[in-house]
C-alpha cells in the first residue's frame, strides 16, 4: 500500500472516530452551545451551531442541529428533529417523529408531534396542536387553540386560529382564514381573492362538540365574517356602503359561488 493510500485510510478512520464521538456525546460537537441551565440527556444530540439554553430540555433520541434554537422551557424529545434556523421556545413541545425546520417557529404552549412537519417560515403558537402526518409550511400560521391533524396541510399565507379544526385530507392554502369553530376535513373549503380582499367559505360548528350534521356554512370576505344565510342582498348593500360601494356586483357573485359550492340556496 502506498503512502497516499495509507494516509487516505487514516483520514477515513479519523473521520469515522470523530463521527462516533459526535454520536456518542449527548451534546454533540462543532460550535453547538448548551447552557448550564438547559438539559440534554439520553441519546439526544445538539450539533452544528445550534443552541439550547434557558431551562429547555432535549432528550430521548432527539436532534437539534444547524442554527436551530431551543429555549425558554421548551422540550424536544423522542425522535423529533429541529434543524436549519428553526426555533422552539417558551413552553412549546416537539416530540414523536416531528420535524421543525427552515425558519419555522413553534412557541408559547404549542405542540407539534406524531410525524408532523413545520417548515419554511410557518409558525405554530398559542396552545395549538399539530399532529399525525400534518404539514404546515410557507408562511402559514396555526395558533390559539386550533388543531390540525391526520394528513391535512396548511400552507401559503393561510391562517388557522380560534378553536378551528382541520383534519382528514384537508388542504388550507393561499390566504384562507379559518377561525372560530371552523371545521375543515376535506373539500369543504372554498377560497379566492377579489378587489384586494380574500374570501373564504367554510363550515362552522355551533359548539366545540357539535356533530357534523349541525355544521353550517360561513362566508368571510375581508374583515366581515357571517353565516352564509345572513348574506342577503340587503346585507350585502349595507356592507358595500360601509366598505366599498364598487364591490356590489363582485360580492353578489362571491355569495352565489359559495352557495353553489355548499349546495345551499342563495339568501334572499
Amino acid at each position: 500500500m502506498g503512502s497516499g493510500e495509507a494516509a487516505g485510510c487514516l483520514d477515513t478512520q479519523t473521520q469515522a472516530m470523530e463521527t462516533q464521538e459526535k454520536k456518542a456525546h449527548p451534546r454533540g460537537s462543532d460550535s453547538a452551545q448548551v447552557s448550564s441551565s438547559a438539559q440534554v440527556s439520553d441519546s439526544a444530540q445538539v450539533y452544528g451551531s445550534a443552541r439550547v439554553y434557558d431551562s429547555a430540555r432535549v432528550y430521548g433520541s432527539a436532534w437539534v442541529s444547524d442554527s436551530a434554537r431551543v429555549y425558554g422551557s421548551a422540550q424536544v424529545s423522542d425522535s423529533a428533529w429541529v434543524s436549519d434556523s428553526a426555533q422552539v421556545s417558551d413552553s412549546a413541545q416537539v416530540y414523536g417523529l416531528a420535524r421543525v425546520y427552515g425558519s419555522a417557529w413553534v412557541s408559547d404552549s404549542a405542540r407539534v408531534y406524531g410525524s408532523a412537519q413545520v417548515s419554511d417560515s410557518a409558525q405554530v403558537f398559542g396552545s395549538a396542536w399539530v399532529s399525525d402526518s400534518v404539514r404546515v409550511y410557507g408562511s402559514a400560521q396555526v395558533s390559539d387553540s386550533a388543531q390540525v391533524s391526520d394528513s391535512a396541510q396548511v400552507y401559503g399565507s393561510a391562517r388557522v386560529y380560534g378553536s378551528a379544526r382541520v383534519f382528514g385530507s384537508a388542504w388550507v392554502s393561499d390566504s384562507a382564514v379559518l377561525d372560530g369553530r371552523a371545521r375543515c376535513k376535506g373539500d369543504d373549503l372554498i377560497t379566492g381573492y377579489s378587489r384586494g380582499y380574500t374570501y373564504t367559505g367554510f363550515l362552522e360548528a355551533p359548539e366545540d362538540d357539535s356533530p357534523e350534521s349541525d355544521w353550517y356554512p360561513v362566508l368571510r370576505y375581508g374583515c366581515e365574517r357571517h353565516p352564509l344565510k345572513d348574506w342577503t342582498p340587503e346585507f350585502q348593500a349595507e356592507l358595500c356602503a360601509k366598505h366599498d360601494e364598487g364591490a356590489a356586483e363582485e360580492l353578489r357573485k362571491i355569495v352565489r359561488t359559495v352557495c353553489a359550492y355548499f349546495n345551499v340556496e342563495v339568501p334572499e
